[in-house]
């Protein structure tokens, strides 16, 4: 890999971070706390310092929508895109051609020898279209374990709904053919749509690729999204250990 020489921009705000620790505070990733939290709970229990790195969007995310990269996934992947939009996959699929999955990415990721994706959930997660395929994922067995409770996400969903409009919260931006708009001037909710479904494809290829996706609802920290405190660290790691969603990494 080839490593990018620091302009003199990064290279004065990198060494100011140095000499100010709030600064160095402002400059790091949202989500920061929590990666280090995890990863020191990590290092706790097999004893190896695990690294992170934040918003990466392996190959494997951004791939074709197509049987060949879903696998055994495939099947409920077609029948939560017909309950959210009303309209078969496949047939979508030889209307417009193949898709290709774009611009997505994983909040965090720990490398070996957890190999495991993050995603912190704020309130846009939650909403009817994905308590609608939280109802598409079937049970692993020994292929793998979802790395978040089902049924708790599908009563935190129920608590939302996501209404249509017109602002870019609600509607596309960029031209999607599996989540068209419904025509200028109409209420829209495609964005809404959309998120449901790729926040499960998450899921469905993180399964295939990895070991997994761990989702934290941000509900549990009393729905703060940024600048954590100690107790809410706390909580995500009694989160983590009530629910078992990494037992069989650190055990």
């Amino acid at each position: 890999m080839l490593l990018r020489k620091l302009s003199y921009k990064e290279a004065k705000l990198s060494s100011r971070a140095k000499d100010n620790p709030k600064q160095e505070r402002k400059s790091r990733h949202k989500l920061y706390e929590i990666a280090s939290v995890i990863a020191d709970y990590s290092w706790k229990k097999i004893g190896k310092k695990v690294l992170f790195r934040f918003e990466v969007s392996p190959n494997w995310l951004n791939t074709t929508l197509e049987k060949a990269a879903l696998g055994f996934l495939w099947r409920p992947t077609c029948l939560a895109y017909k309950t959210i939009s009303g309209k078969p996959l496949e047939q979508v699929i030889d209307e417009y051609g193949p898709v290709v999955l774009l611009n997505n990415s994983h909040d965090i990721y720990f490398d070996f020898p957890l190999n495991l994706y993050i995603e912190f959930d704020e309130q846009q997660h939650f909403n009817q279209f994905r308590a609608s395929t939280l109802e598409h994922y079937p049970a692993l067995g020994p292929k793998g374990k979802w790395r978040f409770d089902l049924d708790e996400y599908v009563q935190y969903c129920k608590k939302y709904i996501a209404k249509p409009g017109l602002s870019g919260f609600q509607k596309l931006k960029s031209r999607d053919p599996l989540f068209l708009p419904m025509g200028n001037g109409v209420m829209q909710d495609n964005r809404h749509r959309q998120r449901a479904f790729r926040d499960m494809l998450k899921d469905y290829l993180g399964i295939l690729n990895s070991n997994g996706v761990l989702r934290i609802p941000f509900n549990i920290v009393s729905k703060r999204t940024a600048n954590f405190s100690k107790t809410d660290l706390g909580k995500i790691i009694n989160y983590i250990e009530k629910k078992k969603l990494m037992n069989d990494l650190v055990e």
